[in-house]
């Protein structure tokens, strides 16, 4: 909404917000998935660009599922399960906009600098920019 003055009508908002959580219940069904094939078949993950996609997965299917938590916890009156919630649900949208950034990264030293150096620690460093 541009005009910032909220839905107006109780159908039009409940609509949305049914549609919001069938969309958010279908991304973590599909990234539990991505994560359990992963996670069965060990060979997938032996080299880096799997392991950056396991951890966006993970953060991604983490901001899901507590943004779907999130409507049944506001019926709680307590103000730090609000606040601590609020925290969890910024610090898992950053976290993902970092591996994506960190995935993009991997694949333009891959790509563009093919003749690179080895960097030692690879994944650690990436895991500790990333989480």
């Amino acid at each position: 909404d541009l005009s910032r003055g909220g839905v107006s009508d109780r159908q039009q908002g409940a609509i949305l917000t049914f549609i919001t959580y069938i969309g958010c219940g279908v991304s973590a069904v599909f990234l539990s998935g991505t994560l359990l094939t992963y996670l069965c078949f060990q060979k997938l993950l032996r080299d880096i660009p799997s392991k950056i996609l396991v951890q966006l997965c993970l953060s991604l299917l983490l901001l899901n599922l507590l943004f779907l938590l999130d409507g049944w916890l506001a019926l709680y009156p307590a103000p730090g399960l609000c606040v601590s919630t609020a925290f969890f649900l910024h610090y898992f949208l950053l976290t993902s906009f970092t591996w994506a950034g960190l995935e993009a990264l991997h694949m333009y030293l891959s790509i563009v600098r093919v003749f690179t150096p080895y960097l030692s620690r690879y994944m650690l460093r990436f895991s500790l920019l990333g989480w």
